[in-house]
This record gives structure tokens, C-alpha cells and sequence, in this order.
């Protein structure tokens, strides 16, 4: 645009936010490297006829919605593949599926993008014209009109907002839904981060800027302490050893995945001493600083030899730590499932669509809305489910068979009205709202319960493998609380990890 008399900064102002900043958004994504990641599963997986099939759909509404070409290729497909196969334990019926999810995320994002696109250059369009006449009715000092001009521009500028604001929430659904649907068949997409517009950074621009965050904030701190005369203390000991994840992250001919693990190691030290709010982890509870602080004290333990007997190297017990915080994730979301299949009557399609909705925080934001009051009894969680019940939508979403029927609303009211015995099996009817609503920690409400929450599926899984202090903090557990007879036991995942190293 070459607008003489229209300000931009004025009209976003006015509309209420950014649509070129929402686009911007959408458009960090890339669908070229989702679809290429998607092929290479889907080539390593046993294809049947109808997997082949949905797969050929999902890559159809991608090739009509993508038309750039893609000449990176930031990820290494076949490795990844590999390693998820071997990490994972992966089947090859497993890998066919998650080749599909991860084409109905590249079509999806795709053609997100090509609808933000047009509504930006539709916008654009737009205000030239309005800044166009703008001008005539200046020459003309026709006021009046000037006025109604810009005004026009503002709410044109408002009204495409909200159109791209609502793609964009449709994406983040669709991407959601798709996420859970990996996770049920076996498959964490972490080194997805940022290719798929979920509006994180990717894992190498993850990897520079924690090196450039420490380089500018604690990097000198750590040379003068390293430098001081005298006995190697651990604090010393913990500065060098940053420095020496620094010097690997900023050297260009280092290993890519050393890089990874040092700067993984520097975003951890950084985002444990992080001042300030942070956003919940839907699906195993507490937030980034909390993960941060569990993952340096795992750190040093298996580094040190005192959790298994043996010592690990730094990217050792780094992998160790990714590989085994993957398995959680993925084993809680299928138990959640499982759950809720088998324990409350929904459709599988249904209940992985209430998990991803969980892990988002958008049925937290359906039950607060659905509630009408709380107290200390267990009618505060009828209350809660009926509400959602109540408000959840129905029908299909983008993603191919995420959706809601009336069977799956039923079965949640179903639970609602079990909550009396539910409540006396999982500890109180208000525990589920606590969690899931008003996200108190998982201890303090297993504290204040006669029951307790002990046998918690993210409780016996990820708690065992982090360690942290408050174990598992989300609202994750109140899914689980939804349809849970009873929980998984025993094999931390953590030493199924140091298994894979030790085979």
C-alpha cells in the first residue's frame, strides 16, 4: 500500500489489534516442511488401502491450498522417523496414522494461510481505494466526508480482524485436535514446534535465542565466577559448564544435535530462574519455569549417578530427559482417551477431541462458563460437566472425524450425574473443579481430599519422571478425573528411557 493520508498505526488502533500481525502469525508456519515430514511417515508405515486413501485426501486439500515451493528441508525426515520408531516404539500401522495426522496439519495450515492471505490483500485493497478518495474529498475540503472515510477504513480494518482472528482460532483448534490425535496414535510432534504455526519458535531458532538470551544476561556473571581463584565449587562447576554449552551453540561446525541439547540446557537454567506468570501446561500440568527447575534437578542426578547408579553424559541425560517427557505425554493422552472410550461411553473420535479441547484450555473455559455457583460439594462438579454439556459445540471441526455427537454429550452428562459416586472414588466432585478450573496444584488438592488423587494417571507418569515438587498441575488431571477407574501403575518413564540408552 501507498497510503498518503491513512495511519496505520491509528487504524489498528482503532479496529481493536493487528490483522497483519495475526497473519504475520499464521504465515511463520510451514506446511511444506509439516507435508514433508507427514510423506516420510507414511512412506516407513505398513499403508492399507484405506489409510493410503485418507492420507491421499488430506495431501489433495494440501496441494490445492499450497502453492509455494519449499527448498529447505530444516528437518531430517528419515532420522526423525527413526528416532520416534526406536524411542517410541512405534508400530508401522502407527507410523501410517501419524503420517495422516500430520497431513491434515500441513492442509490445514495451508489453507488457513491462503484465507488469511486473501482477506489481508482484500483489506489492503480496500484502504488504497478509501486513502485514494480521501484525497479527492480534501481537494474538494469536504470534511464530512473525510470523516466518514476514515471511519470506514477503521472498521473495515476491524472487521477483516476478526475474520483472520477467527481463522486463526479455527487453525489453532484443528491443530489442537490433530496434536491429541498424534499423541493418541504414539507420537509427540515436538520437533514440529513453530513449522506448524502453533506461534512457537522452531527448535533452531529456539537454540539461538536461548544462546543469545544467556550470552547477554549471565555469560559474563559466569566467566568472572569461573575465572576467581580457588577451589572448583559447584557453582563453578554449573557456570563452566554453561560456558561450554554456549561455546557449542555458537559454533557453526558443531553437530546439530549437540547444538540442540546445549541450548536446550541453556533454555532450562534460563526459564527456571524466569520472574513472572506463565501459561499452564494443559496436558501434564505446571508451567515452563516449573519444567525447567525439574529438568536441572534430573540433570544433575543423572549426570552425578544418583538416580540410576550410573553417570550420563550432559547430552545423555538431556536426550534421556526428551525422550522420556515425550513418552509421558504420549502415554497420558492415551490413557485420558482410553478413559474416557471405555469409562464413560464417548466416541474415540470424541473423547480425543475433549482431550485436545483440555489441553488447550478451552474446556476449563466451558465449564467456568457453565457453572453456575461452587461450593465444597460434589454438586460443584455436576454443575461443571452439565454446563459443559450444555455449552460444548457440535459437529465437524476441519480436522477429519474430530468432532462432538449427541452420544458423546450424553455420555458427559451421564458422568455429571455419577459425580456422587465419582466424587467418592476420585476424591470430591469440587477436586475436578478445583483442577480443572481453577488450576490449584494437584498436592493441595490431593491434601485436602480424604481420598486423594495418588493413583492420578499424569500423577503415576509424569510426576515419576520430572520429580518436580508439585507433581502433575493442570488441568489435564481433571480430564483424567472425568472418566478414570482406576490408573496405570508402576514403570517410570524415565527408566524406560535409560532402557533405550542402556539397549
Amino acid at each position: 500500500m501507498q497510503l498518503r493520508y491513512l495511519n496505520p498505526p491509528w487504524l489498528i488502533e482503532a479496529a481493536g489489534g493487528d490483522p497483519w500481525q495475526v497473519n504475520n502469525t499464521l504465515q511463520s508456519g510451514d506446511p511444506g516442511v509439516v507435508d514433508e515430514l507427514a510423506q516420510a511417515f507414511h512412506n516407513a508405515g505398513a499403508c492399507t488401502a484405506g489409510s493410503s486413501d485418507a492420507f491421499a485426501e488430506a495431501q489433495k486439500r494440501f496441494r490445492e491450498a499450497w502453492s509455494r515451493e519449499n527448498g529447505e528441508h530444516p528437518i531430517n525426515d528419515s532420522l526423525e522417523v527413526q528416532r520416534a520408531t526406536q524411542t517410541l516404539h512405534l508400530q508401522l500401522t502407527q507410523l501410517t496414522a501419524i503420517g495422516t495426522d500430520l497431513e491434515n496439519i500441513a492442509a490445514a495450515l495451508a489453507e488457513a494461510q491462503s484465507s488469511a492471505s486473501e482477506k489481508i490483500a482484500a483489506l489492503e485493497t480496500q484502504l488504497q481505494t478509501i486513502d485514494d478518495h480521501i484525497g479527492s474529498y480534501l481537494d474538494a475540503e469536504d470534511d464530512d466526508a473525510v470523516s466518514d472515510l476514515v471511519q470506514l477504513a477503521a472498521d473495515d480494518t476491524g472487521g477483516i480482524l476478526h475474520q483472520i482472528e477467527k481463522i486463526r482460532d479455527d487453525y489453532a483448534a484443528t491443530l489442537q485436535a490433530a496434536t491429541a490425535k498424534l499423541l493418541s496414535d504414539g507420537y509427540d510432534p515436538v520437533a514440529l514446534h513453530g513449522y506448524d504455526g502453533d506461534g512457537q519458535p522452531t527448535p533452531d531458532q529456539q537454540t539461538d535465542r536461548a544462546a543469545e538470551t544467556y550470552g547477554t544476561t549471565q555469560r559474563d556473571h559466569d566467566q568472572e565466577l569461573v575465572d576467581e581463584p580457588g577451589e572448583m565449587t559447584p557453582e563453578k562447576a554449573e557456570a563452566a559448564a554453561r560456558l561450554r554449552d554456549y561455546a557449542t551453540v555458537t559454533d557453526p561446525a558443531a553437530d546439530p544435535d549437540a547444538r540442540r541439547l546445549a541450548g536446550e540446557r541453556l533454555d532450562d537454567f534460563r526459564m527456571a530462574n524466569f520472574i513472572g506468570p506463565l501459561p499452564m501446561d494443559g496436558t501434564l500440568g505446571g508451567d515452563a519455569r516449573t519444567r525447567a527447575q525439574a529438568r536441572r534437578e534430573i540433570q544433575k542426578g543423572l549426570e552425578g549417578g544418583t538416580l540410576d547408579g550410573r553417570t550420563f553424559t550432559p547430552d545423555q541425560a538431556t536426550w534421556l530427559l526428551d525422550t522420556a517427557e515425550q513418552e509421558a505425554r504420549v502415554r497420558v493422552t492415551q490413557q485420558a482417551i482410553e478413559d474416557l472410550v471405555r469409562g464413560a461411553g464417548m466416541s474415540r473420535p470424541g473423547a480425543t477431541q475433549l482431550v485436545g479441547d483440555i489441553a488447550r484450555g478451552r474446556a476449563g473455559h466451558i465449564l467456568r462458563d457453565g457453572a453456575d455457583s461452587l461450593g465444597t460439594s460434589t454438586g460443584a462438579g455436576e454443575r461443571a460437566l452439565n454446563g459443559f454439556a450444555d455449552t460444548v459445540p457440535t459437529g465437524r471441526h476441519n480436522l477429519p472425524g474430530a468432532a462432538y455427537s449427541a452420544e458423546d454429550i450424553a455420555a458427559v452428562r451421564k458422568l455429571a450425574n455419577g459425580m456422587g459416586i465419582a466424587g467418592k472414588r476420585l476424591g470430591a466432585g469440587a477436586a475436578i473443579y478445583d483442577i480443572v478450573v481453577d488450576h490449584k496444584p494437584f498436592v493441595d488438592v490431593a491434601a485436602t481430599n480424604l481420598v486423594g488423587w495418588q493413583t492420578g494417571i499424569a500423577g503415576a507418569e509424569f510426576g515419576a519422571v520430572a520429580g518436580a515438587p508439585l507433581g502433575p498441575v493442570g488441568v489435564f488431571v481433571g480430564a483424567l478425573a472425568f472418566g478414570v477407574a482406576g490408573s496405570i501403575a508402576g514403570e517410570l518413564a524415565t527408566q524406560a528411557a535409560i532402557d533405550v540408552i542402556r539397549n
